[in-house]
């Protein structure tokens, strides 16, 4: 019984979302046929020409070809299903409209993609929730309705959700899922939700539900990115190295949240701007998109993403030549399922846009970034072996960026992060260049170092050269 309940739910599930297909275009048509029903029939002036749906969509249309190549400068170790190219590609379009009628926007973004990188894509977007590790020949990122009044807005469909503040890394913006197939080149994918925005003065009050949980994407386990060490799949390096199944063949399970209430999400949030100041604060209660380790035996286990709570805060603000931000996110695990901890970032962009000109450039620009972590309460539950410790990053990190603009068609970068807790570090630099009207060429080249067991150490075999070239009409 419980079983037919699920598939019924399930088709629930489709029928609401092809409804709301059926609703959102429909209502194009509606708003489009009705839009001048009120007008005043007495004017003799010809009006202008309206112009109907199809011709918004198309006007309101962006459209961006991306041709990526990745060439490695060295083989990675040779294990059994390992995808052994050194160059690897990836085509992307992208496409995205909006369409205005009346107190209502429509938004759609989207894109089409395809690579030869072995077992990585698959499929179209999965509705209500993707929970497959595979990037989707065609994805649905972004579909929604706002419905806008004097002070309210109200969003339903597919959005991505953003959070914080800080310009390159944030602790609170853990709401949207991530596609971490390339762990470097990640992809903010989008979630459905409800959220209602409510406006007064410089203040904005949100309240946001999202009924599914989408885990986030990892490389397949065929990946030269897949694992940590020598693991050949990276839910096993949350196994402790302390336990007696560590040195042994083991299996590991996933076990996501079931559709239920309790395992809704739910945001409130505030923002808003004082003297100069932007500041914001919000609360976060459901799945931990961190998960945590269960053993079932010696040799079998079962990863879980936990209930939590999550409260976060920020804030950016300029002077002069520099700009300040900064975000502290604490994490309560309930009934001590994981770790209680504080993660938060502070850091500072300066800009440079006059003495540099003796130098032959219009301006540079330069982040610096400081995270860390610190742990207030150890998880202690019976049923869990290892926290999510081991997922969470930036526990000790510096991030540099520097950002050098030669002219409007040309601009370098250089970034350089290093993490005092492993010891590990990260470089990266390449330019842009703008070859015409509509074409851009990106290159940039990427290099890991650290012990292997570490975040970055474990990529060392992945040095790269990255080549992109886009095309935006």
């Amino acid at each position: 019984m419980f079983r037919l309940f699920n598939y019924q739910r399930l088709f629930l599930a489709k029928e609401l979302f092809l409804a709301f297909l059926l609703l959102f275009f429909t209502s194009f048509a509606l708003a489009d046929e009705f839009d001048d029903l009120f007008g005043d029939v007495e004017i003799k002036e010809t009006p202008p020409e309206k112009k109907n749906m199809w011709r918004d969509l198309l006007d309101n249309s962006n459209f961006k070809l991306s041709l990526r190549s990745m060439a490695h400068y060295e083989n990675a170790t040779s294990r059994k299903g390992l995808d052994e190219k050194s160059l690897f590609l990836d085509e992307r379009l992208f496409y995205d409209t909006k369409l205005k009628r009346g107190m209502s926007l429509y938004s759609l973004a989207m894109w089409v993609e395809f690579g030869n990188q072995k077992e990585t894509y698959k499929g179209v977007s999965d509705f209500p929730e993707d929970r497959a590790d595979h990037r989707r020949h065609v994805e649905f990122n972004e579909l929604n309705w706002v419905g806008s009044w004097d002070a309210l807005d109200l969003t339903l469909g597919k959005k991505v959700f953003k959070m914080g503040k800080s310009t390159l890394y944030s602790p609170s913006d853990r709401i949207s899922p991530k596609g971490l197939n390339d762990p470097f080149n990640p992809r903010e994918l989008g979630t459905w939700l409800a959220k209602v925005d409510a406006f007064k003065g410089n203040t904005t009050y949100s309240l946001a539900v999202i009924p599914f949980f989408t885990p986030v994407k990892r490389p397949h386990s065929s990946s030269r990115w897949s694992g940590a060490g020598e693991s050949t799949n990276s839910i096993e390096s949350l196994i402790p190295n302390n336990l007696p199944s560590a040195t042994t063949t083991t299996t590991t399970t996933e076990e996501f949240p079931k559709r239920t209430l309790e395992n809704v999400q739910s945001i409130l949030k505030v923002k808003t701007t004082v003297k100069g100041w932007d500041l914001f604060a919000a609360a976060f209660h459901g799945p931990n998109p961190f998960p945590v380790l269960a053993a079932e035996s010696t040799t079998s286990f079962r990863t879980k993403n936990v209930r939590v709570g999550n409260y976060s805060t920020g804030f950016s603000t300029t002077y002069k030549k520099f700009e300040f931000h900064g975000e502290g996110l604490y994490q309560l695990a309930y009934a001590s399922k994981d770790d209680n901890y504080i993660n938060f970032v502070f850091g500072s962009t300066l800009t440079m846009d006059e003495w540099v000109k003796h130098i032959g450039l219009e301006q540079i620009d330069f982040t610096a970034e400081f995270s860390k972590e610190e742990i207030t309460a150890k998880q202690t539950h019976s049923d869990f072996v290892a926290s999510s410790e081991e997922s969470r990053i930036s526990r000790d990190l510096v991030y540099t960026r520097a950002i050098f603009k030669y002219s409007e068609n040309l601009r370098l970068a250089a970034a350089f992060n290093f993490d005092f807790d492993e010891r590990g570090h990260f470089e990266t630099a390449g330019f842009e260049y703008k070859v015409r009207p509509g074409w851009i060429l990106k290159m940039h080249t990427e290099f890991y170092n650290g012990k292997k067991d570490t975040h970055y150490g474990q990529f060392r075999e992945n040095d790269r050269l990255v080549t992109t070239l886009e095309y935006s009409f």
